[in-house]
C-alpha cells in the first residue's frame, strides 16, 4: 500500500496523524488532546481492499454521508484527502 508514501508528498488537512498498520490497514486519525487523556475524536481507515470506514466521536460515520467522495473504492489520492477535509470540518461542529 504505497498510500502513506503519497500522503507524505502531498498538502494534507493539517492535524491527522498517518499510520499503516501490518500493509493491510492505513489509519488516518484526529486526536483531541485537550484534556489530560488524548482521545480519539475521528478517524478514517482504509483497508487493503480499498474501502474506506470513518468514525468521528467514537460512532461509525454511514457511506451515505460521504458517497460524493469515496463511492465505493478509494481509487485516487483526491479522494482521501477530500475525504480527510470533510471529517476535519465535522470534527469542528459542535457536540450534540
Amino acid at each position: 500500500m504505497a498510500w502513506p508514501t503519497k500522503l507524505k508528498t502531498e498538502t494534507t488537512p493539517e492535524g491527522f496523524n498517518i499510520l499503516l498498520l501490518s500493509q493491510s490497514c492505513l489509519l488516518i486519525s484526529i486526536f483531541d488532546v485537550s484534556g489530560n487523556v488524548p482521545k480519539m475524536r475521528a478517524s478514517i481507515s482504509v483497508n487493503s481492499d480499498l474501502v474506506a470506514a470513518v468514525s468521528v466521536d467514537e460512532k461509525l460515520v454511514a457511506v451515505c454521508h460521504f458517497r460524493d467522495i469515496v463511492d465505493g473504492l478509494v481509487k485516487q489520492m483526491s479522494q482521501l484527502l477530500n475525504l480527510m477535509a470533510i471529517v476535519k470540518s465535522w470534527c469542528k461542529e459542535p457536540k450534540r
